[in-house]
């Protein structure tokens, strides 16, 4: 399905994990990648997280991971699907399983207003996460968690996505990273180099950062997650629609079961239909400019201006149409200059090559810190942490109500293979009929669907690449290592976005550094030998 206008999100909590826990293990060790994400109970000072140098900046932030918690975790798994023989349909199938996982550390741990009360707007259920979120102590194993009786942990499912060799995606992931090695894998190295050695032996099919991706592949105006995706979303469509190749996404049919919710993200009927918003349309929205730049806004769910991503991404499109034809009218009057000589000729030319169509946004732009929106509202002042947020990368969605079937897991069953939205709902019915502004949402971010959304992303640029070289039709080994290079995304393994910084950092082994002393023990524990 190019158009789906909803996303299934398993909601798995103390009571249910260990029913969904073979579940959990399908879908891990049968896709393709695995896209996550974490909500968090802080990030600390977020001037430490933009030091210069990166040897300050990791210890920071692995202060602060050792002293904050994961809230919550999101899991998206995605399969490739292979395409029918006879099928002349150009869609790259996936089929999508997301999970939002509700944790509680078991430890003390701090917790900061700013970031609990944008949860807290944003529909996230405290009473929930204590009551029956699923618990986990940080650091190194604690006695107990090895043991044959207690393999149905938190800390232990972390470990089955590591031996799974698969690769991961996240948005803006160097935060996560940290956090998730801190809070389920063991304890963070002391410098910079061990981290970086030790991801390389956890992760080795590869590590891909979407707001790299959305920063320095695709060139996106914004690079936060839900313009990522709802950009990724809308120029997938436009391929289905002109029959080229595109991502068509697959989910689980889940029947009657209460622990399934679904997260609509239809594509409003005006854009199906005519490509985008008519200008009357854009007219009537006055647009939240810091919103549509930066993915936040200090006024949050308040903000009397309109933070519809369609309506941003209408305002992109028109912009874009415009300097389009701007540098259409540059390009014919050069060649009009160069006809008779003009010496305004080259200054033209150089004027057009610099006009990149990009979103007019602040210097401080590129002065994103690890987290995104969620964790930027922390009550401090927006112009004294002058620093970009992403809106979705550590955020939650609507309250999903999920499970990965009833009982032991075993009905992950049916897979809506057709044409339609979502035969097990009528979400996509209700869907085209919503307008097209939408409302401010306070339960517009989870952990879940946040990992769905980078899973999304990933899964449009493989297909984009692919497609250079001519329509793809892959078979479902292509799993793991297999699908990095069978969709030529070598190029864009291992490299994590950095806030205020014009390089990613490369996540590669150095022969200067050897892996820390406490993930060699953890390997040898999962009897994994590094190579």
């Amino acid at each position: 399905m190019a158009f789906f206008s909803s996303v299934p999100v398993v909601d798995v909590h103390r009571e249910n994990f260990k029913s969904l826990w073979p579940g959990l293990m399908l879908a891990i060790r049968s896709c393709s990648y695995i896209a996550l994400d974490a909500e968090l109970s802080g990030l600390g000072n977020r001037k430490n997280l933009l030091t210069r140098s990166m040897e300050e900046r990791y210890h920071s932030l692995a202060e602060v991971a050792k002293t904050r918690s994961i809230l919550s975790l999101g899991i998206s798994c995605f399969k490739v699907r292979p395409q029918p023989m006879e099928s002349k349909d150009l869609g790259l199938r996936f089929l999508a399983q997301t999970f939002n996982i509700t944790t509680l550390c078991s430890e003390d741990y701090v917790v900061e207003p700013g970031s609990l009360k944008f949860l807290v707007d944003h529909g996230f259920d405290f009473n929930k996460q204590y009551a029956s979120g699923v618990p986990y102590c940080r650091g190194v194993d604690k006695e107990g968690e090895t043991e044959a009786e207690d393999s149905q942990t938190l800390r232990a499912l972390f470990s089955e996505l590591v031996k799974s060799s698969k690769p991961v995606v996240f948005h803006n992931g160097l935060v996560d990273l940290v956090f998730l090695y801190q809070n389920l894998y063991s304890q963070l190295p002391t410098a910079l180099p061990q981290f970086i050695s030790d991801l390389c032996e956890i992760f080795p099919a590869g590590i891909f950062d979407t707001k790299f991706l959305a920063e320095f592949e695709a060139r996106m105006p914004a690079s936060y997650l839900e313009y990522a995706f709802r950009k990724s979303q809308r120029a997938n469509a436009h391929l289905a629609t002109r029959g080229q190749q595109h991502v068509a996404m697959e989910f689980c049919q889940f029947e009657n079961s209460s622990s399934v919710g679904f997260h609509r993200c239809g594509l409003p009927p005006s854009f199906t239909i005519r490509g985008g918003a008519r200008g009357e349309e854009r007219k009537t929205v006055e647009l939240c400019e810091t919103y549509a730049a930066h993915g936040h806004c200090k006024n949050g769910i308040r903000c009397p201006k309109s933070h519809d991503p369609d309506a941003i991404q209408d305002a992109d499109d028109q912009r874009e149409e415009r300097q389009k034809r701007k540098r259409k009218r540059k390009r014919q009057k050069r060649q009009y200059d160069l006809k008779d000589g003009s010496p305004n000729a080259k200054k033209d030319k150089d004027e057009d090559d610099s006009c990149h169509g990009d979103r007019e946004m602040d210097d401080d732009d590129e002065a994103d810190t690890g987290k995104d929106q969620d964790e930027a509202d922390t009550g401090k002042d927006q112009d004294e942490i002058d620093e970009k947020k992403e809106s979705n990368s550590h955020g939650e969605d609507s309250e999903p109500k999920s499970a990965y079937g009833r009982g032991q897991g075993a009905d992950i069953l049916k897979i809506d293979q057709g044409g339609n939205e979502d035969s097990s709902t009528s979400l996509g019915q209700r869907d085209a009929a919503s307008p097209q502004k939408l409302p401010k949402q306070t339960g517009g971010h989870r952990a879940g669907y946040d990992a769905f959304m980078t899973g999304f992303v990933l899964a449009t640029v493989a297909s984009n690449v692919a497609g250079r070289s001519g329509p793809s039709q892959p078979t479902d080994r292509e799993t793991g290592q297999e699908f990095v290079q069978a969709f030529g995304l070598t190029e864009f393994r291992n490299r994590l976005f950095l806030s205020a910084k014009t390089v990613p950092l490369i996540i590669a082994k150095s022969k200067y550094a050897k892996t820390s002393q406490h993930h060699r023990q953890k390997m040898k524990q999962l009897g994994i030998n590094p190579t």
